[in-house]
């Protein structure tokens, strides 16, 4: 792995940190002095300060739990960002819970040989339980999406993904964190509605059985029924993790196992990673050189990594 993916993999690990315990210091130089901050439940802010101060009020009376997945990494030049889905649960003594999930990205900055966040925009899309843990948000999301009185968004795709910000990428990666990578791409898209996003994550040839809609021919195809399909479900958001990587020895084509996470319930009585679903797809690498999916899948039902592994 790239020693600048690893670094905004810490910046971002460290924010999360941050957040669920409400301890913001900046001793390491994480953040700029400037650090800006939009988020549609909490406000806009500048500086380290304010964003913490904002942030604080999620664990003033109850404990947090942050837990993040589906990340992308790109930079050009000194500047780079960071994305992720977020979720988080909030629970109370009384026995009152609350579980969230959203998007951030974090933009970054090197000053003086030194990679720090200097932007942060975060998005939540949805919640489920007791509304009242999170009085103080500005505009808790609920189940229905999008309302006529509701602000507009913090995070858009098509201007603020790491796709979009930095399209053509110094970072040079191995074919494995490349494909893992592609699955963040696909997810954000279709859960973003950015189309043209989306798009770019299949070989024109591309099949796939994706339950419950059914067999998919032609990149054209799978774009318009994901397109319809995803209508009714406008918070809907694919979190997941890469399982499984195999690259062919000539280097031409891939597999993946991805584990879908469910948020409700991402671990077992025991703790273990558990998976509601499983994607197990093919790539090739394409005319232009970048990975590509050449069949999609998504099978429902719960399951442990060591469950589907030999298939």
């Amino acid at each position: 792995m790239h020693p600048i993916r690893i670094k905004f993999m810490e910046l971002l690990h460290y924010f999360s940190y941050s957040w669920q315990t409400g301890i913001w210091n900046n001793d390491n130089g994480h953040f700029v002095e400037t650090v800006s901050f939009f988020c549609d439940q909490h406000g806009n802010a500048i500086g380290l300060n304010a964003l913490s101060h904002k942030l604080a009020k999620d664990v003033l009376t109850y404990p947090l739990k942050i837990s993040t997945s589906n990340y992308a990494v790109a930079i050009q030049g000194n500047e780079g960002a960071i994305s992720a889905y977020v979720y988080g649960y909030l629970s109370s003594k009384k026995g009152g819970a609350l579980l969230f999930g959203g998007a951030m990205v974090l933009r970054c900055v090197q000053l003086n040989h030194q990679w720090r966040i200097s932007e942060v925009r975060m998005s939540l899309y949805w919640s489920k339980g007791q509304n009242k843990l999170i009085s103080h948000w500005a505009n808790p999301p609920g189940e229905n999406g999008w309302n006529i009185r509701d602000p507009l968004p913090s995070l858009v795709s098509e201007y603020e993904s790491v796709w979009a910000l930095f399209p053509d990428s110094d970072l040079s990666e191995s074919d494995e964190v490349q494909i893992g990578e592609l699955f963040s791409r696909y997810a954000w898209a279709l859960d973003q509605a950015d189309w043209q996003l989306y798009a770019s994550v299949y070989c024109d040839d591309a099949q796939g059985d994706m339950q419950p809609i059914g067999y998919m021919e032609g990149k054209r195809n799978i774009v318009a029924l994901n397109k319809g399909f995803r209508r009714p479900w406008p918070v809907m958001q694919h979190f997941g993790i890469p399982l499984e990587i195999k690259v062919s020895k000539d280097g031409k084509t891939a597999t993946m196992l991805v584990g879908r996470i469910i948020p409700e319930r991402s671990n077992d009585e025991d703790g273990i990673p558990i998976y509601g679903a499983h994607y197990p797809f093919r790539l090739r690498r394409d005319t232009d050189g970048k990975w590509k999916f050449s069949w999609v899948q998504y099978v429902p039902g719960w399951f442990r990594h060591t469950e589907t592994s030999d298939d």
